[in-house]
């Protein structure tokens, strides 16, 4: 009975292949439990057609959001990230830019250094920027600087906040 059900509505939908269209309506002239079949489905269809689809009310999206976040609280940003790691990122970040920095003011091909430590640093730097571009030096520095400028300002931000 499934397989005619799935038939029939193949055949209501539109999606039958000529073979099957023939099956289906020679079936409905010869086999009274086909009919029925047949006739119920084509009147669920008559009255599935008449009905409106319904909208989603204006504050749907709202609504289901709020729910949520009701189940699933926000979490502080402290708890996150482990502090430890916080600090360890924020410390390998300024060493890195104050490295950097150090290394594009004085060991630059630019300057007029000739002390030995200059001309090992700027081989090893010009190595280093040979496989790695300068612009890619330029955001780790600006992303370091950035994450230790906040870390900064929300120290001192919750220093106010507590007072």
């Amino acid at each position: 009975m499934q397989e005619d059900q799935i038939l029939i509505w193949k055949y209501i939908d539109g999606e039958c292949s000529e073979a099957e269209k023939k099956a289906v309506e020679a079936r409905i002239f010869t086999d009274p439990a086909f009919r029925v079949e047949w006739d119920y489905s084509k009147a669920l269809q008559s009255e599935l057609s008449k009905q409106q689809p319904e909208q989603p009310s204006l504050r749907f999206q709202t609504n289901v959001l709020d729910r949520v976040f009701k189940a699933l609280p926000a979490k502080p940003a402290q708890e996150l990230l482990p502090r430890s790691f916080v600090r360890w990122t924020a410390g390998l970040g300024s060493a890195l830019t104050a490295t950097l920095s150090w290394a594009v003011l004085n060991v630059s091909p630019y300057s007029h250094s000739h002390s030995r430590l200059d001309h090992v640093v700027d081989s090893a730097l010009a190595r280093l920027a040979g496989t790695i571009p300068y612009s890619t030096f330029f955001m780790i520095a600006m992303v370091a600087t950035t994450l230790a400028v906040l870390y900064l300002l929300d120290m001192s931000l919750r220093r106010f906040f507590r007072s």
